[in-house]
């Protein structure tokens, strides 16, 4: 058994409780002020926003589910010689014109 003091915030099945006691609406108006003051801080030239963390990872998910994941030519020439190796096909709109014609 240990006898290293438990900390206060990490209860005995291993689920964190929330350090603040403070009511939802109170966090998230606090959260909203941190966010707006980050948002307006001074930017270096040529940038034009600056991002909290996790939004621009949020931003590429949004991108990727809406317009798929892009592919070199590369990773398409195996994919695509994968599939005929599996003899499966591949609808033209798929490939690339390069591709098309190996």
């Amino acid at each position: 058994m240990s006898t290293l003091p438990r900390s206060p915030y990490v209860p005995a099945h291993g689920r964190r409780r929330p350090i603040s006691r403070r009511s939802p609406r109170t966090y998230a108006s606090s959260r909203d002020g941190i966010v707006r003051q980050m948002r307006s801080g001074r930017r270096a030239p040529g940038v034009d926003r600056l991002y909290i963390p996790g939004e621009l990872e949020a931003e590429f998910e949004a991108h990727r589910m809406r317009d798929g994941i892009p592919l070199n030519d590369a990773t398409l020439a195996d994919l695509a010689a994968a599939a005929r190796r599996f003899g499966v096909v591949i609808p033209n709109e798929w490939t690339r014109p390069q591709l098309q014609t190996e």
